[in-house]
């Protein structure tokens, strides 16, 4: 068995406003450097971090997604700060951002980070509201896949964006790992597939983890850990 400590950064998005690019990136590498201090091993954000005009995300009337320049100075800043936390898994939540020269389109992707270099990466597939927020960035928005696999000390990690949660591994992992904007009724979704083992780090200001099976009443249920702090720390052995 190996314990891992995770560290769940979840600002209000919607709070976020219009920032620049730079303090954007600046107020996530700081959560990143809090977090390496803090002796965190996985570090998670929120679905949609890394957009314009965030405080309209609900009104749906601005436009959304980052410019491919935009994008690359922030990846550059926590590719920085991962080489510093060179042993921290690092998911900044996701950039829904423009990408491709030739044909581009919007893409909501959500990058993996560790010793300084991009490890994997996984591109959103339920579209959901992203259609919708492409339209008014004037681009399509390009359906990724429904979730991607990875290895961190040993261990296999399913990296999922909200929504997609609905749809199964192509194995089971170790453990869920889930940046979304809200919850939701996809919290616990596929469970089994992951030994109960969940973490889930959302923009409105919450996270969860469910960190195995407990005895209930009737039938043994997910044993859920829930917090509404804009930074929390969980504990898990796996």
């Amino acid at each position: 068995m190996a314990r891992f400590k995770i560290r769940c950064y979840t600002p209000k998005v919607l709070e976020l406003g219009n920032e620049s690019p730079s303090a954007r990136a600046g107020r996530m590498v700081e959560a990143i450097n809090a977090a390496g201090a803090a002796g965190a091993d996985i570090f998670v954000g929120p679905e949609y971090f890394f957009t314009y005009n965030s405080d309209k995300l609900l009104t749906v009337n601005a436009s959304f997604a980052y410019s491919a320049g935009d994008a690359e100075l922030a990846r550059s800043r926590i590719a920085n700060a991962s080489a510093r936390w060179s042993k921290m898994l690092i998911i900044p939540g996701t950039f829904f951002m423009v990408q491709g020269v030739s044909s581009p389109r919007i893409f909501n992707t959500a990058f993996v980070y560790l010793g300084g270099l991009t490890l994997s990466e996984c591109s959103k597939y339920d579209s959901a509201a992203d259609n919708a927020y492409a339209e008014l960035s004037g681009f399509d928005f390009f359906p990724g896949e429904t979730g991607r696999a990875f290895e961190f000390k040993n261990k296999s990690f399913y990296l999922q964006i909200c929504s997609d949660t609905t749809n199964r591994p192509a194995a089971p992992c170790d453990m869920s790992i889930v940046t979304s904007f809200r919850l939701g009724g996809a919290a616990a979704t596929n469970l089994a597939d992951f030994g109960a083992r969940r973490v889930i780090a959302d923009g409105e200001g919450s996270s969860a983890l469910a960190s195995g099976m407990a005895q209930g009443r009737v039938l043994a249920v997910a044993r859920w850990t829930r917090n509404t702090n804009e930074v929390s720390d969980y504990e898990i052995e796996l």
